[in-house]
């Protein structure tokens, strides 16, 4: 019971990381649309792990080629069984379905339709189609509402915020040579983060208007990259 009300009252948002601009809103989500869902489950103190490694692999370790099963090992660093009810009464609560686990209880994979998505993410979630292979993902609209038990549970999230583009529509947009903004602003690939850093994937822009890719950067010394500002 003490569960169920920690998780009905007290909740948390989480902050929707930015939509590439590659991506545009094409309307709203039909209600019985099925979003797919991952959680990476919290794990517990996983600084074990490295004093673990050098007293198996080195031959000064006490423990040198004693190797551990991936169960052994679950039960060292693996999430706890509090971390694992948490995170299934909630599905429960948000009528998940198809909720699949993975054997050492990393990951839980669910689905659940935009309607009870809605109701219980505080959010709406709309299509988006992008720019050049007019690919459909559903994803929220703005920040989405876990309980704070939930998020202290996991680490990570797909498929409610996180957009990603094909190496195919990546190659296509920079064949097209789309000029996203009018700015010095680069290409914005992928923004990850955590509580205590933030990691930012882009393609700079050359003075001649041209964006580097993950294969080729056509800037040199009379073709520079521009210069642009990060505001955090």
């Amino acid at each position: 019971k003490f569960v169920a009300v920690l998780l009905a009252f007290v909740s948390v948002s989480v902050a929707l990381q930015g939509i590439p601009e590659v991506w545009n809103v094409a309307g709203k989500a039909p209600d019985t649309h099925m979003l797919r869902v991952t959680f990476a489950v919290k794990h517990r103190d996983s600084n074990l792990l490295h004093g673990l490694f050098e007293d198996i692999s080195l031959p000064t370790g006490k423990n040198f080629r004693n190797f551990l099963s991936l169960k052994e090992l679950g039960d060292l660093v693996g999430p706890t069984r509090e971390t694992v009810e948490t995170i299934s009464a909630y599905l429960s609560k948000i009528n998940a379905d198809h909720v699949t686990w993975t054997p050492g209880k990393d990951f839980v994979k669910f689905h659940i339709s935009v309607k009870d998505a809605t109701k219980h993410f505080r959010t709406d979630f709309l299509r988006y189609r992008h720019l050049t292979s007019k690919r459909i993902l559903v994803r929220a609209e703005s920040e989405v509402f876990l309980p704070i038990a939930v998020q202290r549970s996991v680490d990570v999230t797909t498929g409610l915020q996180d957009f990603f583009d094909t190496k195919a529509e990546r190659k296509a947009v920079h064949d097209l040579h789309v000029d996203l903004t009018s700015t010095n602003a680069p290409y914005v690939l992928m923004v990850m983060g955590s509580d205590s850093q933030a990691i930012i994937y882009f393609y700079a822009k050359c003075a001649d208007g041209s964006s580097t890719t993950n294969s080729t950067s056509p800037c040199y010394s009379s073709n520079p990259i521009k210069q642009f500002h990060v505001n955090v």
